[in-house]
């Protein structure tokens, strides 16, 4: 179990799975963190995520951040989230997510 005193790289997966995360090898071994880290993407732009797309769940969530960001980009920003733009994309997002889209604005702000 992580010391207290142990840093996170992430802003919002330690918060969703009560885990600390010190490199991208602890994020691809967690499934629950597996599962939102489009979110952790979309908000975290201190990784250099685009170096780790050779994995494939991190090109598929980068893929729907991008989407996500393409859509939402304004009010990324009006809730003060602050990051290098992510390139655009026309691809779908699934609406049914948008409730956990929205707590993770809450929790950023």
């Amino acid at each position: 179990m992580p010391k207290a005193s142990e840093k996170t790289i992430t802003k919002i997966l330690h918060a969703y799975t009560g885990k600390k995360y010190k490199n991208i090898t602890d994020i691809l071994n967690d499934k629950s963190a597996k599962d939102i880290l489009y979110l952790e993407i979309l908000v975290n732009d201190k990784i250099p995520w685009e170096k780790y797309l050779h994995y494939s769940i991190i090109r598929k969530n980068y893929r729907k951040a991008r989407n996500w960001y393409s859509r939402f980009k304004t009010l990324l920003e009006i809730h003060g989230v602050k990051r290098r733009p992510l390139k655009s994309s026309t691809g779908l997002i699934d609406m049914k997510e948008y409730r956990k889209f929205i707590e993770v604005l809450n929790y950023v702000r």
